[in-house]
């Protein structure tokens, strides 16, 4: 009678399949390493694809042999046994590992501030010039909220130039100059393979308000989002040549219609063209 004890060689269980878990496992497999990845979501990096983006993505990495990428599956108890570790997953399977990582996030660590009267929603609550709610106490970075430049909600967005300019924002104001944080736009990007990969701005926006602009050939997947002809987000894969350029656009509300007209958007497949392009209203 075979068990789940029975499979070697043993892989080393990955879940969570963003940004952090899917560049670490890359950075195993590139030493040797058996792993494989399981991810609640149906795409990789969920916040930085879609399903087309995270084809290509899960296609360069799993071609590998010690790399496997299993979608719409989660973890959902670990236990030893013996040396090794077991893991079941959601859909009812179980499997044995050399050992266990967990990517599932971040989470700020706010215990200390119970009952200090500094208001916390699972982050830090600040304002503009990164004022809590408690008099001359300000919060910076990771821990705290910051406003989406695009979008103006209220977001968590957990990266390094975010922390850096908050953290500007609040050495001014606690010195006595007064500086307002005009906010932040998601942005990440990550290669694997030597596939780049990129993405800015509300790149998950939905709704029948949404047109997209897509350019897709066997190397390049570009997709620009419009709300009302001003473009809110931009992804790549396999050619980010002017992302830098687009984040411009972006974060000024250039009109696509005036953005296509500078000679500079023109190395842009999404602009150029060459390959035809889908515009469409996302319902």
């Amino acid at each position: 009678m075979s068990s789940v004890f029975e499979s070697p060689p043993l892989p080393r269980i990955w879940f969570g399949a963003g940004f952090v878990g899917l560049k670490t496992a890359y950075g195993l497999v590139k030493r040797g390493v058996k792993v494989k990845v399981v991810e609640l979501l149906p795409t990789v990096l969920g916040r930085m694809t879609d399903l087309e983006a995270s084809r290509r993505v899960r296609e360069r990495l799993t071609h590998h042999e010690l790399l496997d990428i299993e979608l719409n599956n989660s973890v959902i108890a670990t236990w030893r046994h013996g040396s090794r570790y077991v893991v079941r997953y959601q859909n009812g399977g179980e499997e044995e590992a050399d050992f266990i990582v967990a990517s599932v996030g971040v989470k700020a660590d706010t215990d200390f501030l119970d009952g200090t009267g500094v208001q916390i929603d699972r982050i830090v609550c600040v304002d503009d010039h990164q004022r809590t709610t408690v008099e001359d106490i300000y919060a910076a970075g990771d821990v705290c909220r910051s406003r989406h430049i695009v979008t103006g909600q209220w977001i968590y967005n957990a990266i390094w130039p975010v922390a850096a300019a908050q953290g500007r924002i609040a050495a001014c104001n606690m010195s006595g100059m007064s500086r307002t944080y005009e906010g932040n736009i998601p942005m990440n990007s990550v290669d694997f393979y030597e596939m780049w990969i990129t993405a800015i701005g509300d790149v998950q926006a939905e709704g029948t308000d949404i047109e997209e602009i897509t350019f897709k050939s066997n190397s390049i997947y570009q997709k620009v989002k419009l709300r009302d002809g001003i473009p809110i987000s931009f992804m790549a894969v396999g050619n980010v040549d002017g992302a830098g350029i687009i984040r411009g656009a972006i974060v000024g509300k250039t009109p696509w219609k005036e953005f296509v007209k500078k000679p500079q958007t023109q190395l842009l497949p999404v602009v150029n063209q060459l390959g035809g392009f889908i515009a469409k209203a996302v319902a």
